[in-house]
């Protein structure tokens, strides 16, 4: 027995790394038997030394080593003093498996410590991954965005270009012979919506509507007239309507200015008295009361 201990002791003191390899389940097995050679026991009072591997059993089960280690020591302690063998080599066997025990502990501890840090870096790296797909994102957004500034501001240049294209084509110096004649269809045409039907008293009418109606490019209109009338179409307008306004001045004296430039399509009497007055170099109420009227 004493052979056993001093083994235990060599090992304990020159070869921990032999003693931490010892499994944990031999120290389950040693707290069983130990409870059960104490409850065997023929003393009627434990001694201090039992008191404390009881001690030492109880912090064991609770997983509260440093306890545990601490009166296993204190029971090696009193065994010796009291010479008490079993107990002895018992202690010994606690310490040496509360010591695997704890370097087990440590080393979960210091995994557990890497595993949380691998992890807090891993959500670190993710995070900063995050961070920089959001920004790209935003950088992405302000480029589309720009992008189609872009496109639309020079589609928006050609687009205006094309028109001053076409609008610098309307002038009648740009017209040939042949187009002045393949223009006849679309001239009558005009000439039927605007004077035929007296679309000239609508107080409003535009080169989009008489363009729509006779079926062709508003700016064509005035292309055609001044291909073949050489005017515009708001001359060939203002003219029909001071020849109407000139009829109702002769036909119906009781009338007053207001109501004829009303009638005759102007939108204000000012407007009405300014073109008569450029037209005729006289005013209405002159233009009454010539005999014969000018023309």
């Amino acid at each position: 027995m004493k052979s056993s201990i001093l083994t235990l002791l060599v090992l304990l003191l020159f070869s921990p790394d032999y003693i931490y390899s010892v499994e944990s389940d031999i120290m389950s097995g040693n707290l069983d038997s130990l409870r059960y050679r104490l409850s065997q026991s023929d003393s009627t009072k434990n001694t201090p030394q039992q008191l404390e591997i009881i001690q030492s059993c109880i912090h064991f089960n609770n997983n509260e080593i440093s306890k545990g280690l601490h009166h296993a020591s204190k029971a090696l302690k009193y065994a010796r003093k009291a010479g008490d063998i079993d107990i002895e080599l018992l202690s010994l066997q606690m310490l040496c498996n509360g010591y695997s025990l704890q370097k087990n502990e440590k080393e979960l501890s210091y995994y557990t410590r890497q595993l949380k840090e691998e992890q807090k870096q891993t959500i670190i790296k993710l995070q900063d991954t995050v961070k920089c797909y959001r920004i790209y994102c935003i950088i992405l957004l302000i480029y589309s965005i720009l992008l189609s500034g872009f496109i639309y501001y020079h589609y928006y240049r050609l687009r205006e270009s094309k028109r001053s294209v076409v609008i610098t084509g309307s002038d009648p110096s740009h017209v040939d012979e042949e187009d002045k004649d393949e223009f006849e269809p679309v001239y009558t045409s005009i000439i039927q919506y605007v004077v035929t039907e007296k679309h000239y008293l609508d107080k409003i009418i535009d080169i989009a509507e008489v363009g729509k109606h006779c079926h062709i490019n508003k700016e064509l209109v005035n292309k055609v007239l001044s291909a073949k009338a050489n005017m515009t179409l708001l001359e060939l307008v203002n003219n029909h309507r001071l020849e109407h306004a000139c009829s109702l001045l002769l036909d119906d004296s009781n009338k007053t200015v207001d109501a004829i430039a009303d009638e005759s399509g102007f939108k204000t009497t000012r407007t009405f008295l300014r073109q008569f007055k450029s037209r005729y170099n006289m005013l209405p109420s002159e233009y009454r009361r010539s005999d014969p009227p000018p023309h």
